[in-house]
């Protein structure tokens, strides 16, 4: 750890009553920085546990923060991650017209109905395990394929590798060629389950690599090419698949804009869809299409293409601004604060995957969770009340009980 100064601004009354608490269990005699760090009486240093979202204006000639101001805690960031960041000036983003022969579409009114439908409800419980019923090659590939990641689910290795055979041609289109984020349970979900970005000491069979340069060093990451690969990550016990919103070609080019929808368990379905709708408006009014997709969870996410070109600053800045506007115009449904103390049951909108390293779930892509669900990609006129986003699971694919889908993002390659 190296010092990069202190934060003096950005605090409330109920922030420094949550922060003490939090850091008191945390204290400890001598700084825990290699070097830099103040010798003042008076300081109370604790563990580097806690991880801490500060906006700054730029770095100093000493390399510490100019203009520091604390922004919240950050429950979804391991501390291993924080990086130094660059800082730059901020442009709107170029804005991507449609072609002249795309007709502009009208948002459909969204009606917000008094009862809440029933959001999230598992599927039944398989009693045995899904067998491979035509070998095709992956259960070669495939060692204790009978091994059970998912145990309330009954969902083997086998049947992992088969889900993501079968959905390959429409993962890859998406996932393919950007950097990855990877989480792997071998042992399944309910065991020891650890975050994988880089090859390490037990690589995945048939992944690719791109160097990207860090903060003080550069690393090889993770890509996935091919199918080859998704039986790889079968193979090893993969069942979350996150991406950069970049290509492993352009690391400075992002082509995604993300909005994350995470709701609190007393949020309402009706306004998950109604910030969805109220985000595609907005955007639209720019001349720009939006995508959307269930994320595994009870929420949903929100993207833009971009053609490659915006920086990873204009990103941030730009994803910023349309969350900021549907906080302003509806408070009590929405908020930006990183503190879930502090967001008193109202919906996150989150926009910080939209930085250089930061990832998202993928389309397709399984989640950690009971039920085997995962991040399905649906049109907006799916989007409705009465959809249930935990129903897109592994089993529900694989045993034929939903029908085949078209991937709804299709089109999202044709937009230049």
């Amino acid at each position: 750890l190296r010092y990069r100064g202190k934060v003096g601004t950005g605090f409330t009354q109920e922030t420094i009553r949550e922060l003490v608490g939090k850091l008191r269990p945390l204290e400890i005699d001598r700084a825990p920085f290699a070097s830099g760090a103040p010798r003042k009486k008076g300081i109370h240093w604790v563990r580097p546990e806690l991880v801490a979202e500060v906006s700054f204006g730029s770095w100093t000639d000493d390399g510490l923060l100019r203009h520091p101001s604390f922004q919240g805690l950050r429950d979804d960031k391991p501390a291993a991650e924080v990086v130094r960041e660059s800082a730059a000036k901020r442009r709107p983003p170029p804005p991507r017209r449609r072609p002249p022969d795309t007709p502009a579409r009208v948002p459909p009114p969204v009606r917000e109905p008094d009862r809440k439908p029933p959001v999230g409800d598992p599927p039944p419980r398989r009693k045995r395990p899904l067998r491979d019923p035509l070998d095709s090659g992956v259960l070669a590939a495939i060692t204790s394929p009978e091994r059970v990641l998912y145990p309330r689910d009954g969902v083997t290795k086998l049947d992992l590798a088969r889900y993501y055979e079968a959905v390959a041609p429409h993962l890859l289109r998406h996932a393919a060629g950007r950097p990855l984020m990877l989480r792997r349970c071998p042992g399944g979900i309910q065991g020891p389950c650890f975050v994988q970005k880089h090859p390490g000491q037990a690589p995945i069979p048939d992944l690719d690599r791109v160097r990207v340069q860090e903060r003080t060093k550069t690393e090889d990451h993770l890509v996935l090419r091919d199918l080859a690969g998704l039986i790889g990550m079968a193979q090893m016990g993969v069942v979350e698949i996150h991406v950069w919103g970049v290509h492993a070609e352009s690391l400075e080019k992002p082509d995604r804009v993300v909005f994350d929808f995470d709701p609190d368990p007393k949020s309402r379905w009706e306004d998950v869809i109604f910030g969805a709708r109220r985000v595609r408006e907005l955007l639209e009014g720019l001349d720009l299409d939006s995508f959307v997709k269930t994320t595994g969870g009870d929420g949903v996410h929100v993207v833009v293409p971009t053609r490659p070109g915006p920086t990873w600053e204009d990103v941030k800045a730009f994803s910023a601004a349309i969350a900021s506007k549907l906080t302003q115009e509806a408070p009590e449904r929405f908020t930006t604060h990183l503190a879930k103390a502090r967001r008193g049951g109202r919906i996150f909108l989150d926009t910080l995957r939209n930085r250089r390293g930061a990832t998202w779930v993928a389309p397709y892509s399984p989640r950690r969770r009971d039920g085997a669900p995962v991040s399905m990609p649906i049109s907006w006129d799916e989007l409705r009340p009465s959809l249930r986003p935990l129903s897109f699971t592994i089993e529900s694919r694989l045993q034929g009980r939903s029908k085949p889908r078209v991937d709804a993002w299709e089109g999202m390659s044709r937009i230049r």
